[in-house]
């Protein structure tokens, strides 16, 4: 059914207001996939969104900017953008939409404006705004949204390399996610918690783990961040003092963000890079 959503996108169809739900499911399919291409196709197309639901009676078109907005790297690299997807969400008007659309684009918005926060530098706003989406997805007694919002927070704490609270955040998606079902925000559990036992010493534990969670994602096709992962498992390589396997996964992890376009994570790559050859001339 994903697969053609791309069909029904307002920029093809014209039908805004039929459009809606399968360009969700449409971004959503996209985003996992490693086609950077297709993914661009569908936020060109998403970014109509906001001018053709605002003429309905639906006042969707806030939400629909959101989504748009947070879930498109460029745009989120951008600081005016960051901030536009949480200011145009209106609790009383789009909370109910998360039990039609799957998510609550308020959590997933605040949850998406975390993130790239703290990749551009800024900790504790970072920490500010994943509290706000932990705070709503409390409030709104949705799982999948707590589940989202309990991963990114795990990934905000990476960042901020705070290990204890980035595996409990981390445990705490796993264990919402087995008991809901989730098997997507279980596998990225997963790869966080890995991360976050390997950086405390618990370097073996945390790279079965790993192996596991790379294996689930596979499984489902989900490869977005893909460079990402393998550079936690690159770091978990160098705390085993294993330079040399490091440096395989580290060169598999810059094809794929050559292939993909997907380079916002190249700059680390290439420190861990410099970190394991440094380690390997000094043995």
């Amino acid at each position: 059914m994903c697969t053609r959503a791309p069909e029904r996108c307002p920029s093809r169809s014209g039908r805004a207001r039929n459009s809606f739900r399968s360009c969700g499911g449409c971004g959503g399919f996209t985003s996992c996939g490693r086609s950077t291409r297709r993914r661009g196709s569908w936020r060109s197309s998403a970014l109509v969104w906001p001018n053709a639901c605002k003429t309905r009676r639906s006042s969707c078109w806030p939400t629909l900017r959101c989504g748009a907005l947070c879930t498109s790297w460029e745009n989120c690299l951008r600081r005016a953008h960051l901030e536009q997807g949480p200011a145009l969400y209106d609790p009383q008007e789009h909370r109910a939409l998360a039990f039609r659309y799957g998510l609550d684009l308020g959590v997933w918005c605040l949850s998406y404006v975390a993130w790239p926060l703290g990749l551009l530098g800024y900790p504790d706003q970072a920490l500010t705004r994943i509290h706000e989406a932990l705070t709503l997805a409390q409030e709104l007694s949705h799982p999948i949204s707590l589940a989202a919002a309990l991963y990114y927070a795990a990934l905000v704490h990476y960042l901020r390399r705070e290990g204890p609270v980035a595996q409990e955040c981390a445990e705490a998606a796993i264990a919402l996610s087995n008991e809901q079902g989730f098997a997507l925000y279980l596998a990225l559990g997963t790869n966080v918690r890995e991360w976050a036992l390997s950086i405390q010493g618990h370097v073996e534990e945390g790279m079965a783990q790993m192996r596991q969670g790379r294996t689930a994602l596979q499984a489902m096709g989900a490869t977005l961040w893909w460079p990402a992962y393998l550079a936690w498992l690159a770091e978990a390589y160098d705390g085993m003092g294993q330079a040399p396997e490091g440096l395989t996964v580290l060169t598999e992890a810059l094809t794929i963000a050559n292939n993909t376009g997907e380079r916002f994570w190249e700059a680390e790559l290439h420190r861990l890079k410099g970190e394991l050859r440094l380690a390997l001339s000094a043995e």
